[in-house]
């Protein structure tokens, strides 16, 4: 199975709407387009957060065009998602808990990281407890896990400091449950590929603009927008790779 992942979109309520010199709309439109076209097998889409510029506008447009993509797609929200109308505006399309089932072998699990009013993530007690107990039950063999803050450090200070706070927790429960084979985020900004424990861990990098990785303080990367693909194999292998437009 083939998915599309695609995070941090940015978009404002106009078809013409800049966040930092990019027209949102038109560089997450290209993206789509792309991916789609060079990987006519894809079967569904992730969208991590910051599918907004904290402009509740922006819903309207996102959601006709994955009514017009037509493939099942799975929306978190971000810290610069408008909440609850992220999940209002997108109905059928806003997943932040449970199991989401892929295919015969394979489960998506979403974990809504945000916290009201503030950049960084956390799960907190509820939602690991929630996320423990649902790694407990019988169900596919195979697991992705995805949400917005990065869970692991990226060698950015500023960045860094944004992250999930518990991510040390979240990683934990996925190695323990020997299900999950993937994680997967957004929020950077920036391309990150590691295997630990098994477990792939994947940040993918904005479809409008990207933060320069490794410095410590916030500095605009030159690489344009990006998405990731990955396809899930029947035996628990995953691949993936980032393209850049």
């Amino acid at each position: 199975m083939k998915l599309l992942h695609l995070t941090d979109l940015h978009l404002v309520g106009c078809h013409a709407g800049k966040v930092r010199g990019v027209v949102t709309l038109r560089s997450f439109s290209a993206c789509l387009e792309a991916a789609l076209e060079r990987h006519p097998g894809i079967e569904a889409l992730v969208l991590t957060g910051d599918l907004v510029q904290d402009d509740n506008e922006g819903y309207g447009l996102l959601r006709a065009t994955l009514d017009r993509c037509g493939l099942p797609a799975v929306c978190l929200p971000g810290n610069h998602d408008v909440q609850p109308l992220f999940a209002d505006s997108l109905t059928h399309y806003a997943k932040t808990a449970g199991e989401v089932q892929l295919n015969g072998d394979w489960a998506l699990m979403p974990l809504d990281s945000t916290v009201p009013g503030e950049e960084h993530g956390r799960l907190g007690k509820q939602r690991l407890a929630a996320l423990a107990e649902l790694l407990e039950r019988p169900g596919r063999p195979h697991l992705l896990l995805a949400l917005h803050h990065p869970p692991v450090a990226l060698g950015s200070a500023w960045i860094d400091a944004l992250g999930l706070e518990d991510g040390t927790a979240l990683l934990e429960l996925a190695q323990r449950s020997g299900r999950v084979r993937g994680i997967l985020w957004g929020h950077a900004h920036q391309a990150f590929d590691r295997i630990e424990t098994g477990i792939t861990l994947m940040g993918t990098p904005s479809t409008c603009f990207q933060f320069a990785p490794g410095v410590d303080e916030f500095a605009i990367d030159q690489h344009g927008p990006g998405y990731r693909i990955i396809t899930l194999q029947a035996d628990g292998r995953l691949e993936t790779s980032v393209e850049w437009l």
